[in-house]
């Protein structure tokens, strides 16, 4: 007898699909990781290095 398989979404087999998804998650991860990496330095720099000041003279 032939099994059926009724909770596999058809979306999930194609190739394209799963491009878009890593495409997709892409896009909503680099906006939250770029900013955060920022933030992260700067906070890094200020906390250790709170004495150094950067000046253009």
């Amino acid at each position: 007898m032939r099994q059926r398989h009724w909770n596999k979404p058809k979306f999930r087999k194609s190739l394209l699909s799963r491009y878009v998804l890593i495409i997709a998650i892409a896009f909503l991860f680099i906006p939250v990781a770029v900013p955060a990496g920022f933030i992260l330095s700067y906070s890094v720099n200020y906390f250790f290095f709170p004495n150094i000041k950067s000046s253009s003279r």
